[in-house]
């Protein structure tokens, strides 16, 4: 098996992550259409830019033989300041894809770790995220690395 490395995101990359989040906007799309819209460009250069510039944002890459096969980014999220509610630091998991001719190879899991890993030098209390109930492949993918149901967003479709 190829050598994964893992390393932080650059502007060099924008190509190889726009094609990993073309995947996954493809996927909601097919899922979700009435909440996602058709494009070619979920993720403008600007945008790109402004995440690996943002000090407070976790980008990295997952990449085979230079090809970018992975991407996990993560915001750290300040404490609220909310009286009634305990102050605390959130990482909060935005992205975490692998390209769909590299999965089940363990690109997803060694993002996962290396992302927590590089959250916890932000001194968070948590890692947070947001998964949709209809990709029971990523619901039982972060399962599996130990994390917990702690709210639902509902709907009713009127």
């Amino acid at each position: 098996m190829p050598e994964i490395a893992i390393r932080n995101c650059s502007i060099d990359d924008f190509k190889g992550i726009n094609v990993l989040m073309n995947q996954v906007h493809k996927l909601h799309m097919e899922s979700r259409s009435d909440v996602y819209s058709k494009t070619d460009d979920p993720l403008s250069k600007k945008d790109f830019l402004s995440i690996i510039n943002d000090e407070n944002k976790i980008s990295i890459l997952a990449e085979i033989n230079y090809i970018v096969v992975g991407l996990c980014i993560i915001s750290i999220r300040p404490m609220s300041s909310n009286i009634a509610l305990v102050p605390r630091k959130v990482a909060y998991m935005e992205d975490l894809c692998v390209h769909e001719d590299y999965r089940k190879q363990g690109i997803g899991r060694r993002l996962f770790l290396d992302a927590k890993k590089l959250a916890l030098a932000f001194n968070v209390d948590s890692l947070e995220l947001m998964v949709w109930e209809f990709n029971k492949n990523a619901v039982n993918f972060y399962e599996n690395e130990g994390m917990n149901t702690r709210s639902r967003i509902m709907e009713l479709k009127l």
